[in-house]
């Protein structure tokens, strides 16, 4: 099995994490900051899930072969796989609700005030990162009416007019359903690698 070959070794931890991380990256410098999606509350809670991930990626990379560190690391790991998977069943959920025929009141989940795990102010520490500064399920580009956008980038920002999809074109695979896509594969990879360790040998 390839993951039994890869899961005792450092790489492959390490790939697991800049994957995570990469994502955070990507949501934060690409989407928010040239593409002007202001991220939600529920947005926020994911970037934070994944770098939980991934630091518990790095932890059991430390020592990929060690009792202890993968304990740690799985664990949180696996918190973090539990936590985004919530908040992307929630961003999902509102996003469903607000691009139906039907009349909605009362949507609950969305709000400016984000309230992290463990009561870590990350909206203040960096509110750049984790503050909240859109609309849950509306996540389509807001210009600022002073910015002057280069072609490209104007380009880019009508690609994803009616919101962000995996597929813009045919809006398929939305944010909420590619993030549940990728913290469920995480789960089922650390769910595996234990299953090896305990197992597998």
């Amino acid at each position: 099995m390839c993951l039994q070959k890869w899961q005792g070794k450092r790489a492959w931890w390490v790939l697991l994490a800049g994957v995570s991380l990469g994502l955070v990256v990507f949501s934060h410098c690409v989407l928010q900051v040239y593409g002007y999606m202001r991220p939600c509350e529920q947005c926020v809670y994911i970037r934070y899930a994944f770098i939980v991930q991934a630091s518990g990626a790095l932890i059991v990379a430390l020592a990929p072969r060690g009792v202890l560190a993968f304990s740690v690391g799985g664990a949180c790991m696996l918190y973090a796989g539990a936590r985004g998977i919530m908040s992307a069943l929630q961003l999902h959920r509102i996003h469903t609700a607000i691009h139906s025929d039907v009349v909605v009141f009362g949507v609950r989940g969305c709000s400016m005030d984000a309230r992290f795990d463990f009561g870590l102010p990350l909206d203040r520490w960096l509110p750049e990162w984790f503050a909240p500064s859109g609309d849950c399920g509306l996540d389509a580009p807001i210009i600022p009416s002073d910015v002057v956008l280069s072609g490209a980038q104007k380009a880019f920002v009508e690609f994803y007019a009616n919101g962000w999809y995996l597929l813009p074109r045919w809006e398929i695979g939305t944010m909420a359903q590619c993030c549940l896509l990728v913290f469920s594969v995480y789960m089922v990879i650390i769910a595996v690698c234990g299953w090896i360790r305990l197992w597998g040998r």
